[in-house]
């Protein structure tokens, strides 16, 4: 899916800092690390990615 795009650099912003830091590694909740392997498995397909926190209405692209 992404790969099809041919990307070499992705940035995803959210405002979830769960989300963050579970895709980053720095937190886990066994409920959700199948979900997490399947987000990591996609994003094994872009060279270069982050995953980066921005609180709500604070977004800087659109």
């Amino acid at each position: 899916m992404i790969a099809s795009f041919q990307y070499k650099n992705v940035v995803f912003e959210t405002d979830s800092l769960t989300l963050t830091r579970m895709v980053n590694g720095d937190e886990v909740w066994p409920m959700l690390q199948p979900t997490i392997a399947v987000i990591h498995h996609y994003l094994s397909q872009v060279q270069n990615w982050k995953m980066s926190y921005n609180p709500r209405g604070r977004q800087l692209t659109g």
